[in-house]
């Protein structure tokens, strides 16, 4: 089954709030989502994006333009 335009724009909002500096639980917090509901698509975009780390993500979805620079 393929992703929602829903699901992108929650992975959107999730690396964007990465980026940010918010932590698992403001992410949920912020989009009526369990921290484990969180956990869940991180450990999918982490593969997606073959990332390890929080930070990784962000660059990586940076250097493929799926997040512009934030002011």
């Amino acid at each position: 089954m393929g992703k929602t335009i829903g699901d992108r724009l929650d992975d959107l909002e999730i690396i964007k709030a990465l980026a940010q500096g918010k932590t698992r639980g403001e992410i949920a917090k912020a989009l009526g989502c369990s921290d484990v509901t969180i956990f869940n698509r991180l450990r999918r975009l982490y593969d997606q994006f073959e990332a390890r780390t929080d930070a990784q993500l962000v660059i990586k979805a940076f250097q493929s333009g799926v997040i512009k620079m934030m002011k």
